[in-house]
């Protein structure tokens, strides 16, 4: 028993060494998105009305979420083409805050997405699973990735 109680004792003073390393001055910021719930609402293969995906962009410095970012913010690639989906594209960033009297400040993100638009023409989404890469950028610098899955199949 006194060995755990030791070793519990080592791991929350290094968790509070780095904590306290994190946030010195001079310590670069880390920076990464955090992909939360998907609401596919109305869409469907065939169709190309959008998906909101719920994001979050998270760092060392605004660890409650950094707010006030916009549609210039965010980009949306496919990795690989191989599975139906040929472009992607964001339709909008809906800004969502959470400032209740006794709640934390949070700021979250419906990222709506939807096939591209090529030669003036729509794609639909395909019958298939697909991975997507979204990027935030503040300004022309890319400052974090998520990778995440979209399963689209007909009911």
């Amino acid at each position: 028993m006194k060995h755990i109680r030791v070793i519990l004792a080592i791991f929350i003073i290094a968790i509070l060494a780095i904590s306290t390393v994190d946030s010195a001055p001079g310590t670069p910021v880390r920076t990464l998105i955090k992909i939360g719930a998907i609401n596919y609402g109305s869409a469907a293969p065939g169709n190309s009305e959008p998906v909101t995906i719920m994001v979050d962009v998270l760092s060392t410095a605004y660890p409650q979420g950094i707010c006030g970012l916009d549609k210039s913010n965010f980009k949306i690639e496919v990795p690989t083409h191989g599975f139906g989906y040929t472009a992607i594209a964001i339709k909008n960033v809906l800004g969502i805050s959470s400032t209740a009297v006794g709640s934390p400040i949070t700021c979250s993100y419906g990222v709506q997405i939807a096939p591209g638009i090529f030669q003036g023409k729509q794609y639909k989404w395909a019958n298939s699973p697909g991975a997507f890469n979204l990027y935030y950028f503040k300004g022309l610098n890319q400052i974090a990735v998520a990778t995440f899955n979209l399963k689209m199949y007909a009911n």
